[in-house]
């Protein structure tokens, strides 16, 4: 790919000589001043010439748009789908036949052109399947053939007849490609294909679109998915397709789910490389984005939820487990986001509306997590091991209950009250049993405060020190350990407080004191419980006094997460800057 900008160039170069040359083959009235004959090759134009001649050999017609012959000639052909038998655009009876027929039309008028598309693929000339505006019923699935190139289906709206469907021969109601293997270079088999202007509704029967190795292909403008019972889109292979401009739901908006209809599909499913999604929305679906693959950019995607109710059926807006992927400037609304060992991504400028980022697994690798503003919520380590979405919130297992730390008179920061686990400490512990997310109960009697407190999320501070009130009695799942390196998260707005994964605090002492303890906890305001780098500075607090006394930190062996140590010889009232951090840097890392 190092060379595509060069090959652009000659390529448009090529172009413009062609169109020239071409003219002046057959054209007797440019004037011999213009000088453009003598650059265009002899061979050059001979070959355009023959190109000519064989767009208008015996048997082809240009006036005859079922004629392969006449693509040479022709800019782009439209076929409408109420022009064949049993096409009825009010969506009243089947349109299966005359779909397919139209599909076929264009797929069957398809030449291979030697040089136009790569590995043989066939050009059907920008061929349109052209819906009209109508509504088509149809029970069988539109499929564009592996090795198809330069088609549209536009205009219209398909909808799966859910009377005749049947999901198990076909599972998407538009797929591209799959049909054959596709072992070719890039893995890209299908190139040039296009859905604008489209509804495409699953009718609960079925997925919506699979593409499949494919390369310059696009999803989008103005196109809506509704109704599908596993995918709305979903990516196998290949790279670079494009979806915008795109909204996607399970159900409508207004959908009340409930325990007779429970979440259970996904939005977008991208399992393969450089594909592109932009201005797009996900309204209603158990994952909004399954991001898998690699080197995708995202870019303004907005992902809610009917009601707001996406954390009460275990919604995930976001689900990112490939590496290397760039998400800008997207907004998570009321919802969860989860990154899972997270490699070379970039989350960069995003809106959080009420919703919490996680990270799971057991690394954080050049992972960049900024300038994103929260309205509630914070990033946090994921203690439950059940942030990433299962398929269907249905089949989730049931909830394990191993909650091995006791936490018994510590203090818990960031719970919330359960009044239904009241009555006892046995209580409060199974209603943290019922919830997978739960990490942390705590439970007193007879005092303000006290009562079932819960750590409903797995977004709860770390327990430490000594609580006030109580007495109070806990547990609590283990903190994960994570190898955190090059990564930072900061330059981040929060409503409340918020946590980065580099953080500093200001002691204030005395002159008086001759030697002193220090303890300083970062536990509070760290994403990561743990530091890897310890810096200070002492200075005084009004002059800059050489000796003004002695200063030394470090980790704490009881807590990750703090830092102790102690000051002494104070000439003068002094200021102690205590700078911590929970990623270690490589020699490499250019932002660090």
């Amino acid at each position: 790919r190092c060379q595509c900008v060069a090959m652009l160039k000659a390529s448009v170069g090529v172009v413009v000589v062609l169109a020239l040359a071409a003219s002046l083959g057959e054209a007797t009235s440019f004037h011999a001043g213009h000088k453009i004959l003598p650059q265009a090759p002899s061979d050059l134009l001979s070959r355009v010439r023959s190109v000519t001649r064989r767009g208008r050999r015996a048997g082809g017609d240009p006036s005859d748009p079922y004629d392969p012959y006449a693509l040479a000639s022709t800019q782009q052909r439209v076929v409408r789908v109420g022009d064949f038998p049993g096409g009825d655009p009010t969506g009243r009876t089947d349109s299966t036949d005359a779909i397919l027929a139209a599909v076929a039309k264009c797929v069957n008028v398809s030449l291979v052109t030697p040089g136009r598309f790569p590995v043989g693929m066939r050009d059907a000339g920008g061929c349109a399947v052209d819906l009209g505006g109508g509504e088509y019923l149809i029970s069988k699935a539109v499929v564009i053939p592996t090795m198809v190139a330069n088609v549209r289906v536009q205009d219209g709206s398909l909808v799966a007849n859910a009377a005749k469907w049947n999901n198990k021969t076909d599972p998407f109601v538009i797929q591209v490609g799959g049909t054959i293997p596709c072992h070719f270079p890039q893995g890209s088999c299908n190139v040039a294909i296009g859905f604008p202007n489209l509804f495409v509704d699953g009718s609960h029967v079925a997925s919506a679109f699979q593409i499949n190795s494919v390369m310059g292909t696009t999803i989008g403008p103005q196109t809506y998915v509704l109704n599908f019972t596993e995918y709305g889109i979903q990516a196998n292979g290949g790279h670079e397709l494009m979806i915008s401009e795109t909204w996607l739901g399970e159900v409508n908006f207004d959908f009340v789910f409930g325990p007779d209809y429970l979440p259970r599909a996904t939005a977008i499913q991208i399992n393969s490389n450089d594909h592109y999604i932009e201005d797009s929305i996900v309204f209603a679906s158990l994952v909004g984005l399954d991001l898998r693959g690699a080197a995708n950019l995202v870019t303004g995607l907005h992902v809610w939820f009917p009601l707001n109710r996406a954390r009460e059926f275990n919604a995930t807006a976001f689900q990112i487990t490939g590496g290397q992927n760039r998400l800008i400037g997207c907004y998570v609304d009321c919802s969860r986001l989860v990154f899972h060992n997270p490699t070379s991504v970039i989350w960069d400028g995003g809106f959080m509306l009420g919703s919490t980022a996680y990270i799971t697994g057991t690394k954080a690798e050049r992972f960049q997590f900024i300038n994103t503003e929260f309205a509630g919520g914070s990033i946090v380590i994921d203690r439950t091991s059940t942030a990433l979405a299962t398929e269907s919130a249905g089949d989730a297992a049931p909830p394990t209950c191993d909650l091995p730390r006791n936490i018994s008179g510590e203090q818990c920061e960031g719970l919330t009250a359960d009044s239904a686990g009241n009555a006892s400490p046995e209580a409060c512990r199974q209603q943290c049993c019922n919830n997978p997310k739960c990490a942390i109960w705590q439970w007193c009697t007879g005092g303000d405060g006290c009562g079932c407190w819960l750590d409903a999320d797995g977004s709860a501070d770390p327990c430490g020190a000594v609580h006030s009130g109580g007495p109070w009695v806990g547990q609590a799942k283990p903190i994960p350990t994570i190898d955190v390196t090059d990564t930072r998260i900061e330059n981040n707005i929060f409503s409340g407080d918020g946590k980065a994964s580099r953080a500093t605090k200001v002691l204030n002492f005395n002159a008086s004191a001759s030697n002193q303890v220090v303890t300083v906890n970062f536990c509070a305001v760290l994403v990561f419980p743990s530091i890897t780098q310890v810096t200070y500075s002492l200075v005084g607090t009004s002059q800059s006094d050489a000796d003004i006394g002695q200063a030394t930190l470090w980790v704490a062996a009881s807590n990750p997460c703090a830092v102790q140590g102690h000051v002494s010889s104070l000439a003068v009232d002094s200021r102690l800057t205590v700078s911590v951090d929970s990623s270690a840097y490589s020699p490499t890392c250019s932002y660090c």
